[in-house]
């Protein structure tokens, strides 16, 4: 009831005080003293939390409509913000859960069938393992992985793809200012996770083995990886020992698909000649390696040349992908 007559003698001050016309009967001050007396008699049983409740009201009753549309769309956006930040913490939570493998039942039959093929593979050798597209023509289906021999000691056969299969520099949408690991680099998550299933039948993903890869930061336990500048200058593995030497067998040519996927082959960034060909007379292009730089905004990649540029780049350079692994011979 108090309510009531607050909002009553309240409306009737606003009527006489905030009205820009001239009321047509004036008021005696007598009758607009004893609304004031009223007024003060009802705030006196009414609480300070009440009395700016209703004075929050009669000050949104004031407000033009195009106010009051404006706060409305000031709250949804506020509650959008809200629900937008809800499900990208949500999708963060479902992309770090771990989760427990599916287990699919590999003959051991055509597990040996596939490893006996590389039994006699020597550094330098070329192999197929795997499909992944590479001619730029998805229509007729991904195209057999060529993988260059590095070792085979019997047990273990290390191989590197023999060309670079994809690009990064949008593909990734890497940060240039942030510090880059191996650990904390996109295209790490990427070889183990799209190109692992999509490359790679049941029998063969049973023989990649889970490397223990030692970097100059955190190491890690990868299945699919980037070789190492130790790697690349490893003269048992067939590379020149001299990181600042143009070496044939470091220089990395992008396939079609990879070219047009930011690989950066030397004809698209403008470069042209000989000297940024191979000895076949095909484009190459820079390829990153699993090496820090210089700096922690920075990974070290081979050029052009087959030189390693042991500084490194920002992750967002036109650069690409030459994964490498370790097959399981018994």
């Amino acid at each position: 009831m108090k309510k009531i007559i607050l909002y009553c003698l309240i409306s009737v001050l606003l009527l006489v005080g905030c009205s820009k016309e001239e009321p047509k009967n004036n008021i005696p001050e007598s009758e607009i003293q004893k609304i004031q007396d009223e007024i003060d008699k009802a705030n006196d049983g009414i609480g300070q939390d009440e009395i700016n409740k209703v004075t929050q009201e009669v000050e949104q009753i004031e407000k033009t409509p195009e106010e009051q549309f404006q706060e409305i769309i000031e709250r949804d956006r506020e509650k959008q913000l809200e629900e937008e930040e809800r499900v990208k913490q949500l999708l963060e939570e479902l992309e770090n859960r771990p989760t427990a493998p599916v287990e699919i039942s590999v003959d051991p039959a055509d597990i040996q069938a596939l490893v006996s093929t590389y039994a006699d593979a020597k550094t330098g050798d070329y192999i197929t393992f795997g499909a992944f597209e590479q001619d730029n023509n998805t229509s007729n289906g991904a195209e057999p992985i060529e993988w260059r021999v590095l070792s085979n000691d019997g047990s273990e056969l290390y191989i590197l793809s023999k060309y670079v299969l994809y690009g990064t520099q949008t593909s990734f949408g890497e940060d240039f200012y942030a510090p880059t690991t191996w650990e904390t680099c996109k295209f790490r998550k990427w070889l183990n996770g799209d190109f692992y299933r999509e490359a790679f039948t049941e029998v063969e993903k049973s023989v990649i083995k889970e490397t223990e890869i030692k970097s100059s930061n955190n190491d890690t336990i990868d299945k699919i990886f980037l070789p190492s500048v130790e790697d690349v200058c490893n003269i048992e593995y067939g590379f020149n020992g001299d990181i600042l030497a143009h070496d044939e067998a470091r220089k990395g040519v992008p396939t079609e698909y990879a070219s047009e996927n930011d690989a950066g082959r030397a004809d698209k960034t403008h470069n042209s000649g000989d000297a940024f060909k191979n000895e076949e007379g095909l484009y190459t292009c820079n390829w990153w390696l699993r090496t820090q730089g210089n700096s922690e905004f920075s990974l070290v990649n081979v050029d052009y040349f087959g030189a390693v540029n042991e500084y490194g780049n920002a992750l967002n350079y036109l650069f690409g992908i030459r994964p490498a692994l370790i097959i399981k011979l018994q």
